[in-house]
């Protein structure tokens, strides 16, 4: 799952409030119901019930993952800048055949207060060592096979990157201003595919303080 592909993220922006066009026209994707039938966009998507469990979770991880994908930016209630760039590694970085890429996923460590260690309680944590399979099987090609996916994962990565970029063409505007970025091709494309969590922050946290400084 994407959850479990996130080595490094960005801080997220701390704005609250509400935002008008958080998703450019668009309709939320999880008001998408895989079980029976909903309305996206106009659009009546009926996926038949009686499906199983496995195959409705891992349809939900897509999901949540292009939905984090595709609104961030564009307003105060969308998706934070750490979960845009997690849905980018799990959706054009991370693959099953290129260990290199979940191998730093492997061990997870969770922290927590024990209330029964003590009056106030004591922190501990619990170590687990994820198996090869199961990372494996979390990458978006492993599911996407496993959903037998009508489309090659190329043509869904390039159809998902257009969808996006003609997002934020139509909607340039209200992004500049609300993530107070540049308004160049670099920032575009940055938003498109960013390359690295690194340059992502740069753009977001850094570029225009040091822009800022020199003037």
């Amino acid at each position: 799952m994407s959850s479990l592909v996130l080595h490094s993220t960005p801080p997220a922006r701390k704005r609250g409030g509400m935002s008008r066009n958080a998703f450019g026209g668009h309709t939320r994707l999880d008001k998408c119901n895989l079980q029976g039938p909903s309305e996206i966009d106009g659009i009546l998507i009926d996926v038949a019930s009686g499906i199983s469990p496995e195959r409705t979770i891992w349809c939900e991880v897509v999901k949540a993952a292009v939905q984090q994908y595709k609104f961030h930016g564009l307003g105060k209630n969308g998706p934070t800048a750490d979960s845009f760039w997690s849905a980018c590694k799990f959706l054009f970085h991370v693959r099953a055949d290129q260990p290199e890429t979940w191998m730093p996923a492997k061990v997870l460590r969770e922290t927590y207060h024990d209330e029964h260690l003590g009056r106030r309680g004591r922190r501990s944590s619990h170590v687990q060592i994820l198996s090869d399979e199961v990372l494996r099987a979390g990458c978006l090609d492993s599911i996407l096979a496993h959903l037998c996916f009508p489309m090659t994962l190329e043509a869904f990565v390039r159809r998902l990157k257009a969808d996006r970029r003609n997002l934020l063409q139509h909607n340039w505007k209200q992004v500049v201003s609300f993530l107070d970025i540049p308004d160049d091709a670099y920032s575009m494309e940055m938003l498109v595919c960013p390359t690295g969590p690194v340059e992502l922050a740069t753009l977001l946290y850094v570029r225009n303080a040091q822009m800022a400084v020199a003037a």
